[in-house]
């Protein structure tokens, strides 16, 4: 009978023996020794070919020996951990091995619950959070802009932020800044670019260059005005998002250090 009443597989013994010996880090003599049989009869019990089966007294050794329940072994259950550890795990969403590794080591588990803790990574971990989805949000709103274009703008932005009192950052004086470093003259409606000219067609897309038109002339305020609507405001979540990365990391390490404290 290969399998029995539908809920074991025999077939799949040998093979999860071998598995879970490895797994553990025995040899066969190692393992043979720590359950008081000969090594012949791990060899026979691993064969996956004219194999051996084990009898339940060496199965229950087996599975203590190697730490895993007995219904893996028999092929009833995919994870080899005790049931505890797997039903710990099935239902919190933890690996295994961080269970395992938390039963095994007092101050690791310490560590981890306190880290855990609604009270101490709550707000932590919700700023980090919505951090990366303020980075994912400003990324796509500034990759309408591409190549030299794009370059100029951010070190504009840097230049701006790093001259103007935060109390006077707001879109009026971005744009001022912006017609001041991106002249007319300094924008090329030919591919054939001189200078530090900036040919603006290859860096929008299509649509987006031909609203800079009217009446089949350029017009430099619509295309100033669409640079301050689409790059003041997700330039200026990058920029709080880098002081919120500093901030998070203090607050990191003083977490850390109350950790340590407790």
């Amino acid at each position: 009978m290969n399998n029995i009443g539908n809920h074991y597989d025999i077939n799949k013994v040998n093979k999860r023996i071998k598995e879970m010996r490895k797994l553990r880090g025995y040899t066969q003599q190692e393992l043979a020794d720590s359950i008081g049989v000969k090594r012949q009869a791990i060899i026979n019990w691993e064969k996956e070919k004219d194999n051996t089966l084990p009898a339940i007294k060496n199965l229950v050794d087996l599975c203590e020996t190697l730490d895993c329940s007995m219904d893996y072994l028999l092929g009833s259950v995919d994870s080899p951990e005790i049931e505890p550890i797997s039903k710990a795990s099935h239902y919190s969403g933890i690996k295994p091995e961080i269970i395992r590794a938390g039963i095994d080591n007092p101050d690791y588990l310490n560590c981890i619950n306190f880290f855990m803790h609604p009270d101490n990574c709550s707000d932590f971990f919700n700023s980090v959070t919505l951090n990366t989805w303020r980075k994912f949000w400003t990324d796509m709103s500034l990759d309408e802009i591409n190549g030299e274009l794009k370059e100029a703008i951010i070190k504009y932005y840097d230049e701006y932020i790093s001259i103007t009192p935060f109390e006077s950052v707001n879109r009026k004086t971005y744009r001022s800044f912006l017609e001041n470093k991106l002249p007319r003259e300094k924008i090329s409606l030919k591919a054939e670019t001189t200078g530090s000219k900036i040919y603006i067609k290859k860096c929008v897309t299509l649509l987006t260059y031909q609203n800079f038109f009217k009446d089949k002339e350029f017009n430099y305020f619509s295309f100033i005005t669409y640079l301050v609507d689409h790059t003041f405001e997700p330039l200026s979540h990058n920029m709080m998002i880098e002081i919120q990365k500093n901030k998070l990391s203090h607050k990191f390490a003083e977490l850390f250090i109350k950790y340590l404290e407790s």
